[in-house]
């Protein structure tokens, strides 16, 4: 996994908890890149699980509700470090449904050795929408923050809710999303 998944992380913990949360989480841990990582970097991505499983126990938030948390300051960063993959849509719905073809081939360039979570577009229809995530990292809170913070980005309000599914390829997760009004300036 891409080092600055971990950095941001690790980053977010420090904003969120303080730096000696974030020191103390490190110490507990038993990782094999020893929790100094670099942005350009290659991770295992049990590492992730493990920091998130040591953080959960230190501050008493689920392991889930932080990969959430942890989703949501990411999309932040990604809009600041690559705004290319931004600027392109006018909404959240468009840039939702062009994640798993349009934005992840884009990263692909950028990095040929990445793994990407396989996302599609089950269905898209007036406000109601369904995301399918499938990946062996089980990264499926994370990618419920990143959904939400992509319709925060867009100033747009959505509901979404997460099912797991299993079907001949293994286990999934689809995010069922019912647009809101939108968010005006005041």
């Amino acid at each position: 996994m891409k080092g600055i998944i971990f950095t941001e992380v690790l980053d977010s913990i420090d904003q969120y908890f303080g730096e000696q949360v974030t020191d103390r989480v490190i110490g507990k841990c038993s990782l094999s890149s020893g929790g100094g990582y670099t942005s350009i970097g290659r991770y295992d991505p049990s590492e992730l699980h493990t920091l998130v499983e040591v953080l959960s126990a230190d501050v008493s938030i689920p392991p889930d509700e932080l990969q959430r948390l942890f989703g949501l300051h990411l999309f932040g960063r990604f809009a600041e470090l690559y705004p290319v993959f931004f600027t392109r849509y006018d909404n959240a719905t468009d840039m939702l449904k062009a994640i798993g073809s349009e934005v992840h081939a884009e990263v692909s360039k950028l990095c040929t050795e990445a793994r990407l979570p396989a996302v599609e577009t089950i269905f898209c229809e007036g406000k109601r929408m369904t995301l399918r995530y499938r990946s062996e990292r089980r990264l499926e809170s994370f990618c419920h923050g990143l959904i939400e913070a992509c319709f925060a980005y867009f100033r747009e309000r959505a509901e979404v809710t997460m099912q797991m599914g299993h079907d001949e390829k293994g286990v999934f997760h689809d995010f069922e999303i019912v647009k809101k009004e939108r968010f005006y300036d005041a």
